[in-house]
């Protein structure tokens, strides 16, 4: 088992698990309530553990490492958030926030390009959500292939391009 372990990557893990439950013709949500025996939303590391190695071809050295990578906030419990997020690292709820101070960072680095004596002005509401100018319109603002995007009308548009049409300066 040391050996095999040795060299363990998680990412071939999740695969073969994610396919194992694809073969059930399971959906992650089932899986995890059948772990949850008391429908309580959370499993201890020794229930999720012995569940696995029950039901999965794998050992107790991967699962100890699986465990850890599974339980994201140390809590010795796994919650289906956890769970979800360890499987489909796209969908993790901590990757948002990095989206946000992405977006932030982009947005006061373009704005800060106005030399102006009075600035545009720019405040952040939430943390996809600004105030640009003297509008009282909150605009959504994201990330699409690596362009920051700006909700105008029914549609985007980039934001430097926004703020060609939007800053007096420009």
């Amino acid at each position: 088992q040391m050996e095999e372990f040795a060299n363990f990557d998680f990412n071939v893990w999740r695969k073969r698990y994610i396919e194992w439950i694809s073969h059930l013709k399971s959906r992650i949500l089932d899986v995890f309530r059948s772990i949850d025996r008391d429908q309580d939303g959370r499993v201890s590391r020794k229930e999720f553990i012995d569940y696995v190695l029950a039901s999965f071809p794998t050992n107790s050295l991967e699962m100890n490492a699986v465990a850890n990578i599974f339980d994201l906030n140390n809590d010795g419990f796994i919650d289906y958030y956890e769970f979800v997020s360890a499987l489909h690292p796209s969908r993790d709820p901590y990757r948002k926030a990095l989206d946000a101070d992405q977006i932030n960072e982009e947005v006061s680095r373009q704005v800060s390009q106005c030399n102006c004596p009075k600035r545009f002005q720019v405040e952040q509401i939430s943390a996809n959500r600004y105030r640009f100018g003297d509008s009282q319109q909150l605009r959504m603002v994201r990330i699409l292939r690596s362009t920051l995007m700006v909700r105008v009308g029914g549609g985007w548009t980039a934001l430097d391009e926004f703020l060609v049409k939007n800053d007096p300066c420009r």
